[in-house]
C-alpha cells in the first residue's frame, strides 16, 4: 500500500476533475493490488498459481480508472470492472478458478457502496475500510496506521490461514536445513550406519510389497452397481484394468528398484547415481524420485505414502475379487480419477440411450454415511463416492450444509457423496417422448435439469455467472446458492495443462450447499481433496 501511493504521489492524487470519486476508488485499486500481491504467502490457499503482479498492472489499472471516473456521467462500473479484471490484472491469471477469485476480489473495491457509504467496511473488523476523500498526507497516514502484520480477513480468508502460512514456511526452512546436511554421515558407537539403516528399511518394504494385480475378475456376484438397463461394454471395468496396469508397473519398478539397492548396500553391484539419489531418499524418509516418476501424485512423505499404496492396491484387489464394481467406490485410489467420473457418466448414458455431452452430475452428501462400512447397497444409479476431505471449510452433518472451519482444524473429511448423472441440456424432439416415459417411471431423478450440476473436464462457470452481483456485500443483499467446491488430486492444486484446457490436478466440481454466497467460499480457498500431506 505505501508503495503504491508513493508511486502515485501527491500531484496525481490531488489532479482530478471528480476529486473525491477518483479519491476513494484510487485507495481502493491501492487496497486490491495489495491484497492480489499478498495473498500469494499463503500458498496453494491464496492463488492456485503463483502471479507476479507488479507496478505496471496498477499503472495499467490506474488510467482505465480515471478515464472512468472524469469522461463518464456515473462510473460504468461492468466495464471498469471488467477491463481491471480481466485484462489489465485478469490478462496474468491462467486458471480459470483463479480468475473467478480475482473477480471476486474485484468486486470488493470496485462498487458503488465505497462511494456511498462512509468509511465502507473491506473486512469485517472494519479495520481495513475505504477512508474518506482527504488529502494525499491524510491517505498516506492511514496507510501507516494499518497492522504490520496483514490479518487473513482482509483477503476475505479464514483465520486457519495465518496456521497454513506458518506451516508453509515452516516446512520451508525444514526442507532447506535438510538439503545442506552432510552427504556422508558416520554412525555414533553402537548405532547402525545410515546404510545399515536404509538397508533395512529396503528389505521390509521389499517384504511388504504387494503382489501384481490380476486383470481379470472372477465371476460377477450380486450388488454391482450398474444399472439393470446397462447396454454394450462396462466402463468401470475398462477403468478398472487400465488402473491395475499402472499399478502393476509401480509396484514392479519399485521391486526392482529395491532389489537392486539392497545389493548395491552389499557391495554386490556398484552404487549408481540413481541408487545413490534413492538411498538418500529413503533415508530422509522422502519418496523416491524413481517411484514418484511411475506413481499417482502424492505430497505424503514415505511411510504414509507407503500405507497409501497398499490401501488403493487393496482397494482395486478387493474389486477384481469380488466380480463386481463396489457399493462405494474410493476415488483417491485412482491414478486417473478422472476416468472413474467420466465412466459414470458413459454406463449411464448407455442404460438410457442418452448422448453422453446432455449429462453432467447431481451430487447428494449422505451425512449419514460417513464411511463406506454404512453403506449396504448400492444407488440405482450414479455412484458413491468416499475418501474426499474439505479445505477451508467443514461438513455439518446436522444442517447437510457447508460451514466455515472450525479454529485450527486444516482439513474435514466429507461423508460419502453419491455422484448422480442428470440431463442438463434439452432433448431433440424425436427423443422426448421416450425420455419422458422414462422420467415418469423413474419419478423424474434421471432427466431433470440441475443448476448445481457439474461434468468433468468442463470449464467452471465464469465469475458474472457463477456468483451474481447480489452475492456480493459490497454491491447488494448477499444470497445464499450452492457452492461449486472444486476437488483436486492434491493441496498444491496447481497442475500440467492438459488437452482439455484444465489443470490436470482439477477433477471437477461438487456442488455443496450452504447459507453463505459463494464468494465467501471463493475468497475463502474452500475446495475438496482426494488426499491429505501427512
Amino acid at each position: 500500500m505505501i508503495g503504491s501511493l508513493q508511486e502515485i504521489g501527491e500531484e496525481e492524487w490531488e489532479t482530478s476533475k471528480e476529486p473525491e470519486t477518483w479519491k476513494k476508488l484510487l485507495l481502493s485499486l491501492c487496497f486490491f493490488h495489495a491484497v492480489v500481491q499478498e495473498r500469494r504467502k499463503y500458498g496453494p490457499l491464496g492463488w492456485n498459481v503463483r502471479y507476479e503482479f507488479n507496478a505496471s498492472d496498477l499503472t495499467s489499472a490506474k488510467q482505465v480508472l480515471r478515464m472512468c471516473v472524469e469522461r463518464f456521467h456515473t462510473v460504468p462500473w461492468d466495464a471498469l470492472s471488467y477491463v481491471t479484471g480481466e485484462i489489465n490484472y485478469g490478462g496474468r491469471v491462467t486458471d480459470d478458478l483463479d480468475r473467478k477469485l480475482l473477480t471476486c476480489m474485484l468486486s470488493r473495491f470496485y462498487s458503488s457502496a465505497v462511494l456511498e457509504q462512509a468509511n465502507f467496511k473491506f473486512s469485517k473488523s472494519g479495520l481495513y475500510h475505504a477512508s474518506r476523500a482527504g488529502s494525499y498526507a491524510e491517505a498516506m497516514e492511514y496507510v501507516l496506521g494499518l497492522p504490520s502484520v496483514d490479518e487473513p480477513e482482509v483477503f476475505g480468508m479464514h483465520g486457519n490461514a495465518s496456521l497454513v502460512f506458518q506451516r508453509h514456511a515452516t516446512h520451508e526452512i525444514l526442507d532447506t536445513i535438510l538439503t545442506i546436511q552432510p552427504r556422508v554421515a558416520t554412525a555414533n558407537a553402537g548405532e547402525p550406519s545410515p546404510e545399515a539403516q536404509v538397508h533395512d528399511q529396503a528389505v521390509a518394504l521389499l517384504k511388504r510389497l504387494p503382489q501384481p494385480l490380476a486383470e481379470k475378475m472372477r465371476s460377477k456376484s450380486s450388488g454391482s452397481s450398474q444399472p439393470a438397463a446397462s447396454k454394450g461394454p462396462n466402463s468401470y471395468d475398462v477403468v478398472r484394468r487400465q488402473e491395475i496396469a499402472r499399478f502393476n508397473l509401480l509396484l514392479a519398478t519399485m521391486r526392482a528398484s529395491l532389489a537392486e539397492l539392497i545389493k548395491a548396500v552389499k557391495g554386490v553391484v556398484v552404487m549408481s547415481a540413481s541408487l545413490e539419489a534413492m538411498l538418500s531418499s529413503i533415508h530422509n524418509s522422502v519418496v523416491p524420485e524413481l517411484w514418484a516418476n511411475m506413481a499417482y501424485p502424492s505430497l505424503k512423505p514415505l511411510s504414509s505414502w507407503v500405507r497409501d499404496l497398499h490401501a488403493r492396491v487393496a482397494f482395486f484387489k478387493a474389486w477384481t475379487d469380488r466380480g463386481a464394481a463396489p457399493f462405494v467406490f474410493m476415488l483417491p485410489a485412482f491414478f486417473f480419477p478422472q476416468g472413474l467420473v467420466t465412466a459414470m457418466l458413459q454406463n449411464h448414458a448407455r442404460a438410457y440411450s442418452i448422448a453422453i455431452d446432455a449429462l453432467s452430475f447431481k451430487f447428494n452428501v449422505r451425512s449419514e454415511a460417513p464411511d463406506s462400512s454404512a453403506v449396504t447397497e448400492a444407488p440405482t444409479d450414479g455412484v458413491l463416492i468416499e475418501g474426499l476431505w474439505l479445505e477451508a471449510g467443514r461438513w455439518d452433518t446436522r444442517t447437510k450444509k457447508l460451514r466455515a472451519a472450525r479454529e485450527g482444524e486444516m482439513l474435514s473429511p466429507l461423508p460419502v457423496v453419491h455422484f448422480l448423472p442428470t440431463l442438463t441440456v434439452n432433448l431433440p424432439a424425436e427423443l422426448g417422448s421416450q425420455d419422458a416415459a422414462e422420467s415418469e417411471r423413474s419419478g423424474g431423478s434421471k432427466f431433470v435439469r440441475t443448476p448445481g450440476s457439474s461434468r468433468p473436464g468442463s470449464r467452471p462457470e465464469s465469475a458474472s455467472s457463477s456468483i451474481s452481483k447480489a452475492s456480493n456485500p459490497a454491491v447488494g443483499a448477499r444470497r445464499a446458492e450452492p457452492f461449486p467446491c472444486p476437488l483436486y488430486k492434491t493441496s498444491t492444486r496447481q497442475g500440467s495443462l492438459s488437452t482439455t484446457g484444465r489443470s490436470t490436478n482439477y477433477i471437477l466440481s461438487v456442488s455443496l450447499p450452504s447459507d453463505e454466497a459463494p464468494e465467501v467460499w471463493v475468497l475463502q480457498g474452500t475446495c475438496l481433496l482426494t488426499m491429505t500431506d501427512e
